[in-house]
Order: structure tokens, then C-alpha cells, then sequence
């Protein structure tokens, strides 16, 4: 591996931010490359489980990137935000922080935000109101059920015994699964803000138009082994949201065999080979003009949060409903 370079610096209002960038040693960076930002997993420390982040920041810096790994405000070592804004409100802000310093400390004007559960929700869910941001690796992020994954669902149950005798029994997550979707649920089953929740799947679906008008290049990493899994094949992206066009500025992988943390060191590798050959692959377009769209930004996360509630960061997706 090429030899590489890190410092970590506090930043923002107050520096109440840390953030730690790995970048190429002295003259061996890509100087028009855009700078990969990597987003907290929930609560998860900037390291990332097992270290994962690390090693994928200095794997991208070694190939000529500079990489910023920060915590969120009352993450890891940032300091708690002092203003009281929603803790999503304050995690896009955040964001907006970092991309700001970056481009006034070291001129960049381009980025690629890197997230994982949460951390791609926010991805996405930023990508749209910044004109510096070219880029979001979306590592299963919370895409909506579909038919197609429904059958996957219930097919891979049924080859389950112990299925068998829950479902016979009205127990169990295939019983419930068929019952939801055959008859109506329950009163007070559905839970707000679950992916299944139709007002959630046409605020997703508004989070990525506005990324597609931003000409956001995507990565869309899904997996398929995870007891609470979302996703059970590749193209679920593009079916979640048939009305949009997203095959243009977007990449889809599947790793079925993977769990939702990546936790194997061979998925480990093989998704930071992904990542790394997107980086350098994918057409990411040039810095243009323009500021970053606060207002409508937060007018788009406080529409959802009216029947959502205040949607958590900690300890589960943006909208509760996985578990990281």
C-alpha cells in the first residue's frame, strides 16, 4: 500500500467537531478528485466496526483520495450540539459543517458522502440540497419492500422448518409477513416511519429525485443475510421506485451471503474493492455554482417527522426500523 498521511482537527462553530483525514502522502494525491466524506453508523465511533472505515480511508488514500472520517455532534468524540435541533436536522447540518471547512481549509469543491444504515440515509437525504456533493456510497441503506422482495421473504422462510411451525402456530415473522399482506393490519400494527409505510417510500422516493436533479452519482451496496434484512436482491433500488430514472447514476451490488455490518473480513475486502473501483470509475460531475438548499431541506425532513415522530439515529435506521 502506498504511504499515506492522518490528522485529526476540530471543526466547525465552537470546534466542536472532530474529524480525522487520511489523505496521500506529500504530492501523490489526485488533486482534482473529489474528497470521500464517510457518516457515522448510528452511534458507532468515526472507526467504524472493526475498524472498517479506517482501513477503507487509508485503502482510498493509498489509491491518491482524501478521506474525512467525523463524528456527528454527541457522537464519539464530538461534543453534544448546544442549539437544540432535532437529532437529524443537526446530523445534516453537521454535514454541511465538514463540506464547508473542506472546501474553505483546502479548496474542495467536490464530495462523495460514504454512509452505512444510517449513515447512507443521511447520505441520500443530503445528496440532494448541495451542489458540492457529486457523489453517495450507499451501503444498505433503507430502501422499501417490494413484491419481488416479498416472495424472496416468504420462499426462503417456507425452506425453514421451525417457520413452518410458527406460522401454523400464528407466530412469527412469516405469519405476521403474510398477514400484513394479505389482510389489513391490525389497528395500531403499523408502525410509523416503517419502510412499509407508504408516506415513508414517497418521501425516499423525493429524496432521490432530488439527488437525481443534483446529478448525484450512486453506489447502492444492498445485503441479504441479516435476520432483520430489508433487501433480498439487487435491483430492489429500481423497483422501490419505478417512477424515477435511476439506472443512469447508478451502480447496484448485492452480497447475499452478507450480514448488515459487513462483519467477515472477505466482505470487507470485497466491498472496499467496490468502493474503491466506483471512486475511480464513476462519472462524477464537475464543481458547479449554486448554495446549499437549508430551507427546503428542512422543510423536506419536518414533513416526514410530522407522522414519523423524531426519526432516531441512535441505535437503529433513520426511521427506527433497523437495528444496526
Amino acid at each position: 500500500m502506498n504511504p499515506v498521511r492522518e490528522n485529526v482537527y476540530t471543526v466547525g462553530p465552537g470546534k466542536s467537531l472532530v474529524a480525522a483525514v487520511t489523505e496521500p502522502a506529500r504530492g501523490a494525491g489526485k488533486n482534482a478528485a473529489p474528497v470521500i466524506v464517510i457518516l457515522n453508523t448510528g452511534i458507532i465511533h468515526r472507526v467504524g466496526h472493526q475498524r472498517k472505515f479506517v482501513i477503507l480511508a487509508r485503502e482510498l488514500a493509498a489509491q491518491g483520495y482524501m478521506v474525512v472520517r467525523f463524528d456527528f455532534g454527541g457522537i464519539g468524540d464530538s461534543e453534544r450540539r448546544a442549539d437544540n435541533l432535532p437529532a437529524l436536522e443537526g446530523c445534516l447540518d453537521d454535514i454541511r459543517v465538514i463540506l464547508d471547512w473542506l472546501e474553505v481549509s483546502r479548496g474542495q469543491r467536490r464530495a462523495i458522502l460514504v454512509g452505512l444504515c444510517s449513515g447512507a440515509d443521511h447520505a441520500i437525504i443530503y445528496a440532494g440540497s448541495d451542489p458540492r456533493v457529486v457523489g453517495a456510497g450507499l451501503l444498505d441503506p433503507m430502501i422499501p419492500p417490494t413484491r419481488r422482495f416479498y416472495l424472496h421473504y416468504i420462499l426462503h422462510r417456507l425452506a425453514r422448518p421451525r417457520s413452518w411451525l410458527s406460522f401454523i402456530t400464528g407466530n412469527g415473522r412469516l405469519f405476521t409477513t403474510v398477514r400484513k399482506r394479505l389482510l389489513k393490519p391490525k389497528s395500531g400494527e403499523e408502525h410509523a416511519g416503517n419502510p412499509e409505510d407508504e408516506r415513508v417510500r414517497l418521501f425516499l422516493r423525493d429524496v432521490y429525485a432530488r439527488a437525481i436533479e443534483n446529478n448525484v452519482q450512486l453506489l447502492s451496496v444492498l445485503t441479504g443475510a441479516s435476520d432483520t434484512r430489508q433487501s433480498s436482491y439487487r435491483e430492489q433500488i429500481l423497483d422501490a421506485f419505478p417512477e424515477l430514472d435511476l439506472s443512469p447514476l447508478l451502480r447496484a451490488e448485492f452480497f447475499e451471503d452478507s450480514d448488515h455490518l459487513f462483519l467477515f473480513e472477505h466482505d470487507r475486502k470485497r466491498l472496499n474493492a467496490i468502493i474503491i473501483d466506483w471512486v475511480e470509475t464513476a462519472n462524477f460531475r464537475e464543481a458547479q455554482e449554486g448554495v446549499v438548499a437549508t430551507a427546503a431541506l428542512t422543510k423536506l425532513v419536518r414533513a416526514i417527522a410530522v407522522f414519523a415522530g423524531q426519526m432516531a439515529v441512535f441505535g437503529g435506521q433513520v426511521f427506527g426500523g433497523q437495528l444496526i
